[in-house]
């Protein structure tokens, strides 16, 4: 079944979020939902889902629709409990009530079962308990676990199963890859180019999209712009437009300035030949001199007002919008440091009663650059809790080459110690020079009042600090924790540009294959292969 978006427009107060937008994802397409955070992509799918009006225009969702709020989940259930959707328990009720009846067995009672078994039978429910068993497989996460024994992320991934397991013609995904492993990431992947239905995914995960989706919608500056293909495809296609755009915009710019540059020449000949002067007559008659210089001036003028005609006619076409999610500020390189930067030695690492690591040897050395991967409970943040000291190891040594290494994880916790912008930006960088301070926190939508309290942030704007720390520090070591985790796709590639040119040692945990690729000269897989 399709979905289409009509002119749809949202406004909170005085602030347009979008406006105008038109979309239409055929029956069985899979589109990406892509733009900056804050240009309205769960606002957008909510308008989709109808859980929220749009001030403007209309939305037509053929078929049942599927849609997650990001709300947590919370009881005693089982998972398979939690997961059966209302309509089937109370279908699954009735068969066993009317299966009970029929021990008299009359005609009424036999009409009973057979309503109640064809009602269970169309919602799903002789399959149903084989669907869930797979899909939680898919997802890391086993049917015997209650939902209040569960992590965040795993209780994120609980509710990513609850809307896979609904039966919908229209799937609408806001961010279904967070806190899956590569193995959830690939089960994810095969499950979506497997479903008949139709899609409208938001992703910040590039393999992903590359994976499974055939268009992709941009929400920028309150528009929307749909390019074909897999991300990269439309990302390709964009920069190619934007590029022709440019080189026209240029040459129009060139044009303009020589019309004008011209019609200003020609007029200043106009006036200069306006002026008589009777010395240059030479034995012309006065009067016939005059006329004659008049009618130069005439003429001149003549042509810088045609001139200038054409330059008020030409329309330059719009300049492309230059995104530099990261500005370039003029810093000290990263100091060299000690040659060995992280050295562990016969290390085991032990949470709740379970060994994560054992005897692990490792040796990280200036410049390196080294990914830990592996599936969700792996103990990778154990890892970097050990390296940093905030773990004792069960056994062997940690050996810490530098004293401040930076440090990102998954909650903003680093965060907490700041009371101000200002703070946190200087932690990460001293030198800072105020401008440029003043520059960095506007570029990246932060308030511009350096003095502006942490408290104050929204979540958007402390995932955005923590880049705009990153993009400045010179710290020998970096130790990222899922430095990707609520960024849009224009900060994830941001910070990939960043990390590959940076000069000293990171020490990287993360899910995305694409970052991991292209930053990584090791990786390290831990739970097995």
């Amino acid at each position: 079944m399709s979905l289409q978006l009509r002119a749809v427009a949202k406004r909170y107060g005085d602030t347009t979020v979008f406006s105008d937008v038109n979309l239409k994802v055929g029956r069985g397409q899979k589109v990406a939902l892509i733009g900056p955070n804050g240009s309205g992509k769960t606002t957008l799918l909510r308008i989709a889902a109808g859980v929220l009006a749009p001030d403007f225009g209309s939305v037509t969702a053929e078929g049942r629709v599927a849609y997650l709020e990001q709300s947590a989940t919370a009881g005693e259930d089982g998972l398979l409990a939690a997961l059966t959707p209302p309509e089937l328990q109370s279908a699954t009720t009735e068969l066993t009530a009317a299966q009970a009846a029929l021990e008299d067995p009359s005609a009424a009672a036999l009409d009973r079962h057979a309503e109640a078994e064809e009602r269970f039978r169309m919602l799903g429910g002789y399959d149903f308990g084989a669907r869930v068993e797979a899909v939680l497989a898919g997802l890391g996460l086993s049917a015997t676990r209650r939902v209040n024994e569960l992590s965040g992320g795993q209780a994120r991934r609980l509710g990513l199963a609850r809307q896979l397991l609904a039966p919908a013609d229209v799937y609408l995904l806001d961010e279904p890859t967070n806190h899956l492993d590569a193995a959830g990431l690939t089960w994810l992947e095969e499950w979506v180019r497997a479903s008949k239905a139709t899609m409208l995914i938001v992703s910040h995960d590039r393999d992903f999209l590359d994976a499974t989706v055939s268009a992709v919608a941009e929400l920028e500056r309150g528009g929307m712009t749909v390019w074909p293909g897999t991300y990269t495809e439309a990302m390709s296609a964009k920069a190619a437009e934007s590029a022709n755009q440019l080189r026209l915009y240029e040459a129009q710019v060139r044009t303009k300035k020589r019309l004008e540059e011209e019609a200003a020449r020609l007029a200043s000949q106009s006036r200069s030949a306006d002026k008589f002067n009777h010395k240059r007559a030479g034995n012309q008659a006065l009067i016939l001199a005059k006329a004659k210089s008049e009618n130069v001036a005439r003429t001149l003028a003549r042509r810088a007002k045609a001139l200038e005609a054409r330059s008020d006619k030409l329309e330059v076409v719009a300049k492309p919008f230059e995104d530099g999610a990261l500005p370039t500020i003029p810093l000290p390189e990263v100091p060299l440091g000690p040659t060995d930067v992280v050295r562990l030695s016969d290390v085991s690492v032990v949470r709740g009663g379970h060994t994560l690591v054992s005897g692990l040897d490792l040796l990280l050395r200036r410049g390196e650059k080294l990914a830990i991967t592996g599936p969700n409970g792996s103990g990778k943040s154990s890892l970097l809790k050990t390296v940093l000291g905030e773990l004792a190891p069960a056994a062997g040594t940690v050996t810490l080459g530098v004293d401040t290494p930076f440090v990102l994880t998954q909650d903003g916790s680093e965060l907490s110690s700041f009371v101000s912008l200002e703070d946190a930006m200087r932690a990460a960088q001293p030198l800072l020079q105020r401008q440029d301070l003043h520059h960095l926190l506007a570029r990246l939508g932060l308030p511009n009042d350096p003095n502006a309290p942490l408290a104050t942030l929204s979540g958007g704007q402390r995932t955005r600090l923590a880049l705009a720390r990153l993009a400045v520090t010179r710290a020998p070591l970096l130790v990222l924790d899922e430095p990707t985790n609520h960024l849009d796709l224009k900060m994830v590639e941001a910070l990939e540009r960043l990390l590959v040119e940076y000069r000293g040692a990171v020490l990287l945990v993360s899910h995305d294959r694409r970052l991991v690729k292209a930053v990584a000269g090791r990786v390290m897989r831990l739970g097995g292969s």
